[in-house]
């Protein structure tokens, strides 16, 4: 049950159960230590994992390389890298899921000289590597634009271990080009790596096209997607802003056109907060929450209160430089 709200978003409600099997003198096992981790890494709860990470050690439960590489995951998602890496330091031995977790929370968060020379290190340690870490490696070149490095890794797949890149890894050298602005080398290992057409990477090609302000290419790959998934509102959004990063603004009217004309709208953009088990979502641009008054007088409030405080902070300065 603890698993089963953890996989379907609803933490709290697996918290509630957890506090019951403890009110009820159950000692939770490794399977849901791990869950209750899994929940925090996805929603950035780092308080929480904090928690269960103190009742972890606080009750002596037995250590296992699954909750510790839980550990790992948990504070690498949440943004706690130094006590990730405690956590990795501490592990009696390391397997290729946790030496995958360190690399790729490294490269998530702009740690990306850190990610290979811990890849560096899992190669120092005698493990061969799989598909896992050579996607966690190619990812972190690619969010931190360690291009040649990648692409040698990328190489190394083959030549060094045997292994036989999947359409995963082709997709991580498509974007660690396109992020490099080096499009037309992406859009050939598109061509030469893919024999079916991929919407995901289609787009990662074209919002590259629309940063380097490559319009001749991008209309020939919007045009793509749009024959693969015409009814499809965020492919006309996409094509609109590629038009509108060129100054094109009669052919972002077009795609505007086009997209009404079929009876599509964007999908709003959204965020939800949770506040003691209770989801609240809201909506760009609509205001059809029940509370949708109060939270507006709420927040008119609070921005005043913050133009007194920023006031007051100009007249202490002021003040201060007066006096020298």
């Amino acid at each position: 049950m603890v698993a089963g709200y953890v996989q379907n978003g609803y933490i709290c409600k697996a918290m509630f159960l957890f506090n019951q099997m403890r009110a009820g003198h159950q000692t939770p096992d490794s399977i849901t230590i791990v869950s209750l981790l899994q929940g925090c890494a996805s929603t950035g709860q780092l308080h929480l994992g904090k928690w269960i990470h103190g009742f972890v050690i606080k009750n002596g439960l037995r250590q296992c390389i699954l909750v510790d590489t839980s550990l790992v995951d948990m504070y690498c998602k949440c943004g706690d890298l130094d006590t990730a890496q405690r956590c990795f330091n501490q592990m009696p031995s390391h397997d290729l899921v946790s030496w995958s977790a360190i690399i790729a929370g490294y490269g998530y968060h702009g740690k990306g000289e850190i990610a290979l020379r811990s890849y560096s290190k899992f190669l120092e340690s005698g493990m061969k590597p799989n598909h896992v870490i050579f996607l966690s490696v190619l990812s972190s070149c690619s969010h931190n634009g360690l291009v040649e490095q990648g692409l040698n890794i990328y190489e190394s797949m083959t030549k060094d271990f045997g292994i036989a890149p999947n359409l995963e890894h082709h997709a991580c050298v498509v974007d660690l080009l396109c992020r490099a602005g080096r499009v037309e080398e992406a859009l050939n290992v598109y061509k030469k790596k893919f024999s079916d057409p991929v919407l995901d990477v289609l787009g990662i090609i074209l919002d590259a096209c629309r940063a380097n302000g490559n319009c001749k290419l991008g209309d020939t790959i919007a045009n793509d997607i749009l024959l693969l998934r015409p009814t499809h509102a965020g492919n006309f959004v996409q094509l609109a802003h590629c038009y509108a990063s060129t100054n094109k603004w009669e052919e972002v009217g077009e795609a505007w056109t086009h997209m009404r004309s079929l009876g599509l709208k964007k999908i709003p953009g959204w965020s939800f907060i949770d506040i003691h088990g209770t989801i609240t979502t809201f909506f760009t641009d609509h205001n059809s929450h029940p509370l949708f008054q109060e939270i507006v007088d709420t927040l008119k409030f609070l921005r005043k209160d913050m133009i007194k405080m920023q006031e007051v902070d100009i007249n202490l300065e002021s003040s201060h430089m007066i006096s020298q």
